[in-house]
């Protein structure tokens, strides 16, 4: 038997500590392990919600602060270190969705995942301006259209584009 299996390693609590449900690979690694139970997509993982418990997301935290508490996995850099760009660091939170553009109400677009509609959640609202001048179309113009759009690590959608 290999000695160094026998050896308790060294648990680093503090680094564990520091492992936030916005390091990317806590996501990347919820919609992994989400994707091999059930045989769904990255976009329904994502049109679960990061509250879902079914989404994984603590699961795969707490995953995650094991692996960096131990040293299997290296601490995430975050966006104040100077090694690390803002872009890049934008690109990495983010996932692409595909979106649905239910109704106007008032000046708000009610916004659903574009997915089987056993499978959808409540609408969310955005301001309709916003979204049609990110697609270049009047606000009266976007009941029914289909678009996609950036997730956030606030699972606040951005950057529309049309699908």
């Amino acid at each position: 038997m290999n000695p160094d299996l026998m050896t308790e390693p060294p648990v680093d609590a503090a680094a564990a500590a520091r492992v936030h449900y916005t390091d990317p690979r806590v996501r990347q690694l919820a919609s992994a392990r989400w994707q091999l139970a059930t045989g769904g997509s990255h976009s329904e993982w994502l049109s679960l919600g990061k509250d879902n418990p079914e989404a994984l997301i603590q699961e795969a935290r707490d995953w995650m602060r094991a692996a960096v508490a131990t040293g299997l996995l290296e601490p995430a850099k975050s966006s104040s270190d100077p090694q690390v760009s803002d872009d890049r660091m934008s690109v990495t939170m983010s996932d692409r969705v595909n979106v649905k553009i239910l109704l106007l109400f008032g000046d708000q677009a009610e916004v659903q995942a574009d997915v089987p509609a056993s499978e959808a959640e409540p609408p969310v609202r955005y301001p309709a301006a916003e979204i049609a001048e990110a697609v270049g179309l009047a606000p009266s113009d976007l009941p029914g259209k289909r678009l996609t759009a950036d997730v956030g690590v606030d699972d606040r959608l951005s950057g529309w584009r049309l699908a």
